[in-house]
């Protein structure tokens, strides 16, 4: 079985097929929560691992595995914080959106429902682009959150882009929004007190967002670029099935015909016995013991 990284197995099967489009998709669920648990920054590289074990390793203070976590851990601080705040005028149960990563930097929404602690439902259609209905003011909560997780997932599989911010820091603000408060919101009412990472604790002022203190170059501990450890290209172990035609021997037709038709005529003859059956069934008239017709006579 070949091992091939995913730009090699693409090119291979699309030399093979030249007139199908390949698509390969990979599914990852991602678990933002105030337990660090169930939060994907603690649960992003496994159990054998463990969070603390990437905090506290002697590793570089460049490894890509902490660039990573601090990354996540800041930027899903400020989507909890957020969130729970609580900005709109019904409160909110939950909401959910269904988006496309489209590139580096561009999130793109299909589809989505806002359920409101009262029991309404408002579900978003079609273009979306224009506007979450009340959930756009947790627009780039959202976007922010799920770039990043990109980004990571990239740069595990060992085959980031050039627009990745854990290898090109320059493209941070151009794929980070600082997600500050919008107009009509208190900027102190924002986060609120809600704001503290595993890692940094409580955000410094003046900053309203991590994300914005990100974009400023801050915290310093976050390493951008020239990073360490990275894992080598990702390989995937398949095995093709080609289909080669070899002719058979005589033999095996002759075989393959005798069985066939003797089947067909077996099926045929025990269909035509048991017709055959009903029929004389049906013609033969009711039988009468000679005891019985003559204790008739009698």
């Amino acid at each position: 079985m070949p091992l091939l990284s995913a730009p090699e197995l693409w090119r291979f099967l699309s030399s093979m097929c030249p007139e199908f489009p390949v698509r390969v998709y990979m599914e990852a669920r991602i678990t933002v929560a105030w337990d660090i648990s169930k939060d994907i920054t603690g649960q992003y590289y496994g159990y054998d691992v463990g969070v603390q074990g990437v905090i506290d390793s002697d590793a570089s203070p460049r490894d890509y595995r902490q660039a990573v976590f601090y990354t996540l851990d800041v930027i899903s601080a400020d989507s909890l914080a957020i969130v729970s705040q609580q900005h709109l005028a019904t409160p909110v149960a939950s909401f959910s959106l269904s988006a496309n990563v489209t590139s580096q930097s561009n999130v793109t929404f299909d589809i989505g429902t806002i359920a409101y602690q009262n029991g309404t439902v408002t579900r978003l259609y079609g273009d979306l682009e224009n506007g979450l209905a009340e959930a756009e003011i947790y627009r780039h909560s959202i976007t922010n959150l799920m770039v990043i997780v990109h980004h990571a997932v990239e740069l595990d599989l060992g085959n980031p882009g050039s627009g990745n911010i854990f290898i090109n820091p320059a493209a941070i603000n151009a794929t980070l929004d600082p997600n500050i408060a919008p107009v009509g919101i208190d900027p102190q009412n924002w986060m609120g007190g809600g704001n503290d990472s595993f890692i940094y604790g409580f955000l410094p002022s003046p900053y309203q967002t991590w994300a914005q203190m990100i974009r400023a170059g801050l915290p310093e501990r976050i390493p951008f670029g020239n990073l360490t450890g990275r894992p080598l290209d990702s390989k995937l172990v398949t095995s093709y099935l080609c289909p080669v035609y070899r002719l058979k021997p005589i033999s095996t037709l002759l075989a393959n015909v005798f069985i066939g038709t003797m089947t067909m005529f077996l099926s045929v003859w025990a269909t035509w016995m048991t017709l055959s059956a009903m029929v004389v069934k049906r013609m033969k008239g009711p039988c009468m013991s000679s005891w019985g017709a003559r204790r008739a006579l009698l």
